[in-house]
């Protein structure tokens, strides 16, 4: 697991370029400034700086997600003038057949010097969707909040977006058994994110949480999308189950997911039986 480091102020080394697939260069970088200078005058993060950090701490970032990523958080970050800590922590889920998949990023930028403490705090969040008629909108970003930055109200507002959507695409809908998916669907959001996700932590307090976050999400980009209904199946499936799982607390994982709670990678992997006959390896 790679642990954030603290952005020197008195250190004007300016990074390099680095290809997210190669490791991040090991200097610091001047992201603040001394007690000195006025805040006004402190220059501002970049998306050089987020990019370093990003893959320091998540090396497993394919360049298709860093570089839009470091966009989005440096353009988040564009005020900010104190010396700061950048800490990230990542949730990824594959579907194993299609390969589309959902990512999210959330983010601290801290300074503890200041008086009083200063910390924002958000997310990002990216979709990758096949699509062979619409290639270039294949990677699309699902969430970027312009708030605060204060933790309670982004993953508030995050849970309010979910839910927006979830309701919205079961509205009208006459059967008893979408109706009852749609009520179990908003208790469990609304249980998930007020238990799991009221406060920042730089490593995730519960993997089941963190996926069924993450599949939630996966209704969401499969629902704006329309055309990849595999990734919707297995979200959905893999939500309502982390739900009792998280209900009666046990878990899916094995402890070796407790050793790296900053970077959560998961495949959702189809689960067929046929006269009792497991047939979820043959796909």
């Amino acid at each position: 697991m790679c642990l954030p480091r603290t952005l020197n102020a008195s250190d004007t080394t300016q990074p390099s370029k680095t290809p997210p697939s190669l490791p991040a260069p090991s200097t610091s970088f001047t992201l603040g400034l001394s007690p000195s200078q006025d805040h006004d005058t402190a220059p501002e993060i970049t998306t050089d700086h987020v990019l370093s950090e990003l893959i320091q701490q998540i090396p497993t970032l394919t360049g298709n997600e860093a570089l839009p990523v470091s966009t989005m958080i440096a353009n988040q970050l564009r005020r900010w003038r104190y010396p700061s800590t950048l800490t990230f922590r990542r949730t990824k889920i594959i579907e194993k057949l299609s390969r589309a998949s959902v990512t999210i990023i959330d983010f601290e930028c801290s300074c503890t010097h200041s008086d009083p403490p200063q910390a924002y705090t958000s997310s990002i969040v990216m979709s990758d969707i096949i699509d062979p008629d619409h290639a270039e909108s294949q990677v699309s970003c699902l969430w970027a909040p312009a708030c605060d930055g204060k933790p309670g109200m982004t993953f508030m507002r995050e849970a309010d977006h979910i839910l927006s959507v979830l309701i919205q695409g079961w509205q009208g809908v006459k059967d008893a058994n979408e109706r009852l998916r749609a009520s179990v669907a908003a208790m469990a959001i609304n249980y998930l994110y007020s238990r799991h996700f009221s406060s920042w932590s730089p490593m995730y307090g519960s993997p089941e949480a963190a996926i069924q976050r993450a599949c939630a999400w996966g209704i969401v980009a499969a629902k704006s999308r329309e055309i990849e209904y595999r990734l919707f199946a297995a979200s959905l499936s893999c939500f309502l189950n982390s739900q009792i799982n998280i209900t009666l607390q046990t878990s899916d994982f094995d402890v070796s997911v407790q050793e790296n709670r900053n970077d959560l990678r998961f495949f959702l992997i189809p689960h067929f039986r046929l006269f009792d006959v497991d047939l979820s390896n043959t796909f």
